[in-house]
């Protein structure tokens, strides 16, 4: 089975998260960017690529030091776009999406069920 993992927080190299990850045998990691996509509510801002990127190599050192294939993906743009894309392209069977709490994030959510309603969105 194939996962795609949207970086939302930089908190997804949480232990428990990680093991969720364990069951698929492909992961995709993506880091979005978009400077005016809700950097207010939730994500990761434009002027965290550094940042981010590191952490993005640090959680694929992880996943790869459990024996999972392990992608990653930088993209420009809007996050459900490029989720979109990603899952369509690559087949995923899920997205596999770390929680966090608020209004933002519920309606980021709905949203990306509606563009893609025939993947299944975990939440964990």
């Amino acid at each position: 089975m194939r996962a795609l993992v949207p970086i939302l927080s930089l908190k997804e190299d949480n232990e428990a998260f990680i093991s969720e990850l364990e069951k698929y045998k492909e992961i995709i990691l993506l880091f979005s960017l978009d400077a005016k996509s809700m950097k207010e509510t939730f994500g990761v801002e434009a002027e965290h690529i550094g940042e981010g990127t590191k952490f993005l190599e640090r959680l694929k050192l992880k996943l790869e030091t459990k024996g999972k294939r392990v992608f990653d993906v930088v993209e420009w743009g809007d996050i459900i776009r490029n989720i979109k894309s990603i899952a369509i392209l690559r087949n995923v069977d899920v997205v596999a999406i770390k929680e966090q709490k608020s209004k933002a994030f519920q309606n980021f959510i709905k949203e990306l069920k509606k563009e893609i309603p025939n993947v299944k969105i975990l939440i964990f």
